[in-house]
């Protein structure tokens, strides 16, 4: 694996673990690469991956933990509706 690339692949590798407070590790081998969950390489999250299915691997599990808050505040106002629609239909009975 040339210089440049493999220390493109831990740069993103150390973002996704600051990100998510993992300890992902990334394995090469003739038939790919493989993300493992830990230093002990014995649990794999994907193996005989391309360079580029790498990156976008671990590109896109830190965009989902990123938008972990974005989920977060659409909930809250579904639960919100939710609770409003609620208090609507109790006001609505009662004055029935």
């Amino acid at each position: 694996m040339p210089t440049a690339t493999k220390r493109y692949a831990e740069f993103e590798l150390k973002r996704t673990n600051e990100t998510l407070g993992t300890n992902l590790v990334l394995g090469h081998s003739d038939s790919g690469y493989t993300i493992y969950c830990d230093e002990s390489r014995t649990s794999e999250i994907n193996c005989c991956m391309k360079y580029r299915d790498v990156i976008s691997a671990l590109t896109t599990m830190r965009s989902f933990f990123q938008y972990k808050d974005l989920k977060n505040q659409v909930f809250e106002k579904i639960q919100k509706d939710k609770q409003e629609s609620c208090y609507l239909e109790l006001i609505n009975s009662a004055t029935n």
